[in-house]
């Protein structure tokens, strides 16, 4: 049997040697977070999202501050259809992302929609900073 070949469930072979091998390692690593978040993202490739989501918040709660769990979790619950949980999953991830300053956050949806031009961006930045009551100096700081 192929990587290719379906099983009777449907569930692809790869992907259910992928849940076997994550679900010894989660066991074996004592419950590590990166075990768990594997476990996880075989759980949703072989649609056990429940499951799949109760191992990423255990990931979690062992790694609270991880963007990359958090980003992870909210890819599932945006699969989900579970907008406002996703979001907050995702701003989380933000939050805790050291790459990206303050500024690039903010200014990021308008890069991607284009809107304004680089300098127009900057100040668009600024001035939302400082109608939620953030000093306009935060822009090059990090969450």
């Amino acid at each position: 049997m192929d990587d290719a070949t379906t099983t009777r469930r449907g569930f692809n072979a790869q992907a259910l040697s992928s849940l076997l091998t994550f679900s010894l390692l989660a066991k074996v690593s004592g419950r590590h977070p990166v075990a768990l978040a594997n476990l996880a993202l075989a759980l949703r490739h072989v649609g056990r999202e429940a499951e799949a989501e109760a191992h990423y918040l255990e990931a979690i709660a062992a790694a609270p501050n991880d963007h990359e769990l958090w980003n992870d979790l909210g890819l599932l619950l945006k699969g989900l259809r579970r907008d406002q949980e996703a979001v907050a999953a995702f701003v989380r991830a933000l939050e805790l992302d050291p790459r990206m300053t303050v500024g690039n956050i903010v200014s990021e949806p308008l890069q991607v929609h284009k809107v304004g031009t680089r300098r127009d961006r900057r100040a668009r930045v600024r001035e939302l900073l400082d109608v939620v009551g953030f000093d306009p100096a935060y822009v090059n700081r990090y969450p």
